[in-house]
């Protein structure tokens, strides 16, 4: 997995400053100019917390006067607000830290294995996970991956873990 660049996206860096006193934020984000339009594509979560309709409707209310008057009064914005998804592919590494106590499922090439377990921690090098199990494994461990060796991750979600107030 390669170093992390939503922390360098002008985008982000303009629009997070926006959502972090809502107690949400950036994802991922994405701009595209098709002649006079403007499309605008955001993807949040909550901190520390999973983000639903209501932090996707206050986080548009938020950034979309910015967003308009930033594209300018000769282009029309389109903009979507949404949640990353239950099972969404980590695409930079700077999400680890954004999805902390959530779990994940990561490819780990100096194991040559894969791992399944919750986010503990990120700082900048080394995914953290507890309650974790290798491979096929029922065992659970704490584990500490190196950026290098992480080859793909995702987040992981299985209905039947989780309590749903029966």
């Amino acid at each position: 997995m390669e170093k992390s660049t939503l922390q360098d996206n002008p985008l982000f860096t303009f629009y997070e400053p926006l959502l972090e006193p809502l107690g949400l934020r950036i994802v991922e984000i994405h701009q595209t100019m098709h002649g006079n339009q403007v499309k605008l594509e955001v993807f949040i979560t909550g901190a520390g917390k999973e983000a639903d309709s209501a932090d996707c409707e206050r986080a548009y209310h938020a950034i979309y006067p910015v967003a308009e008057a930033a594209a300018g009064p000769l282009r029309d914005l389109y903009m979507e607000v949404s949640t990353p998804g239950l099972l969404r592919v980590i695409k930079d590494p700077f999400e680890f830290s954004l999805f902390v106590g959530r779990t994940v499922r990561v490819y780990d090439s100096g194991r040559a294995e894969y791992l399944r377990g919750d986010i503990a921690g990120w700082d900048g090098n080394t995914l953290s996970l507890t309650r974790c199990t290798i491979g096929d494994g029922k065992d659970e461990t704490d584990v500490s991956v190196a950026l290098p060796q992480i080859q793909k991750a995702k987040l992981d979600y299985r209905w039947e873990e989780i309590d749903h107030g029966s």
